[in-house]
């Protein structure tokens, strides 16, 4: 299950370059895609309670007025700031050299923390975390926010050295409690190993990340400068510690919280998107589709706790 972070950033080249291959029969519009509730139950023990401000509005639609791809590319512009839109952000990185720029999507999961991936926190150039302080922009919109908060301590599961994808996680602290005003999403841990529980939540997957090939219209921003989200799409399998989906994303997605409505109302984190795997064998979907490509998330009980444990 270790990758060396050089292949994990290889493989989110390479997948930029091209989407995949697929077979498939006739797929809904992205227009035609709703948020559809699930109903699974909550655990006190387990799971991290969301949060909408009183002052914020809530809504399915991330437009306010509609790579890896798998088959067409169904992802939507983020245009909203309504609740849970408001509470997912560009996190900003600069290189030792003071103008290297790199980025990754953060969601925000209590007053003062934001979820991302481990590699996020990791220079390409040195393989060692970023020494300049890394940026949270919640909201962004083409390529504006209304706020900025400074990471100023994180935790994180490559910190012992190891590279593994199903550690690719990292818990952030941020200098303002930006999540009384935008809101944070909770999160869930649900066994997706049982086939069940992955039928249950079938077509109702969210994922919404700053991909750098997204917008394509400059009319909403330049690409990373405007979220994209998938609506509507699907936990496909599990190995210990990942699941696989087939969500649309590219680089820049990476640290984007996969997430879901449920039926109290309120979204919730059941997934941290983290990279893909190429398939030549070829991967069935759940709409009876073929791709050679699978994206790849960590399963939230891997880092759950430590996410409890930075909330307090």
């Amino acid at each position: 299950m270790k990758h060396s972070l050089v292949s994990i950033l290889l493989s989110a080249t390479f997948l930029t370059a091209g989407s995949a291959n697929w077979v498939a029969a006739q797929s809904p519009t992205p227009a035609e895609k709703k948020v559809e509730p699930i109903a699974l139950p909550f655990e006190p023990s387990t799971d991290g309670a969301a949060f909408v401000p009183s002052d914020r509005a809530q809504s399915d639609l991330p437009d306010d007025d509609s790579r890896v791809i798998i088959s067409e590319d169904d992802r939507l512009p983020i245009l909203s700031r309504a609740f849970p839109w408001s509470a997912i952000g560009r996190i900003e990185m600069v290189g030792d050299d003071g103008y290297s720029s790199y980025s990754c999507t953060g969601t925000l999961i209590g007053r003062d923390v934001v979820l991302t991936n481990s590699h996020c926190l990791i220079n390409p150039n040195t393989g060692k975390p970023f020494r300049r302080p890394l940026s949270f922009k919640p909201s962004t919109i083409k390529g504006a926010a209304l706020d900025e908060a400074t990471v100023i301590g994180y935790d994180y599961g490559w910190k012992s050295g190891s590279e593994n994808v199903d550690q690719d996680w990292a818990i952030l602290k941020i200098d303002q409690p930006l999540g009384d005003t935008y809101g944070y999403m909770g999160w869930r841990s649900i066994d997706f190993s049982n086939p069940q529980t992955r039928a249950a939540v079938r077509g109702k997957i969210i994922l919404a990340g700053y991909s750098g090939d997204f917008p394509k219209d400059p009319a909403i921003g330049q690409p990373g400068q405007t979220a994209g989200v998938n609506i509507g799409c699907s936990i496909v399998s599990t190995e210990p510690g990942l699941l696989f989906h087939d969500c649309d994303t590219n680089p820049g997605a990476s640290g984007s919280a996969i997430f879901a409505q449920f039926d109290d109302g309120r979204f919730y984190i059941i997934g941290l998107h983290a990279g893909s795997n190429r398939r030549p064998e070829g991967v069935r979907l759940p709409d009876g589709r073929v791709s050679d490509v699978i994206n790849r998330g960590v399963q939230v009980p891997q880092w759950a706790a430590q996410a409890a444990a930075m909330v307090r």
